[in-house]
């Protein structure tokens, strides 16, 4: 196994992880070949509850600059939002949304057209 911190990152979900382990006298391999033996040795307990706490707050921190790098970037004005909605394309080289000029009319173009439609009849 790569490492606990795959199992799980939520410290209660980890808790459930930890007890099925024990129950079952499941030896933990992780990659740099160390044995974690949770139901007859207390210290490999202790240490996985630090490495598990651990990386609850390194996922915290990551999505924390994740969510953060995104509000900059729109504070920017650049699209962040994954794939450009129907009508649009992405500019990489503006960071933002243009319209698409080649495929079908853009959304807001079709709805005008249906706005006058309804006006005439």
């Amino acid at each position: 196994m790569q490492g606990m911190d795959r199992l799980s990152r939520n410290p209660a979900n980890w808790e459930t992880v930890r007890e099925a382990l024990t129950n079952y006298e499941v030896l933990f391999i992780d990659k740099s070949e160390a044995v974690k033996d949770f139901a007859g040795n207390d210290n490999d307990s202790f240490t996985s509850d630090v490495e598990a706490f651990a990386s609850s707050l390194e996922y915290k921190m990551i999505k924390k600059r994740l969510r953060d790098g995104k509000l900059a970037g729109a504070m920017k004005g650049h699209w962040v939002n994954g794939k450009a909605p129907f009508g649009y394309e992405y500019s990489h080289k503006h960071k933002r949304l243009v319209p698409d000029t080649e495929g079908s009319p853009s959304p807001v173009e079709n709805m005008d057209r249906l706005h006058l439609i309804r006006q005439i009849r």
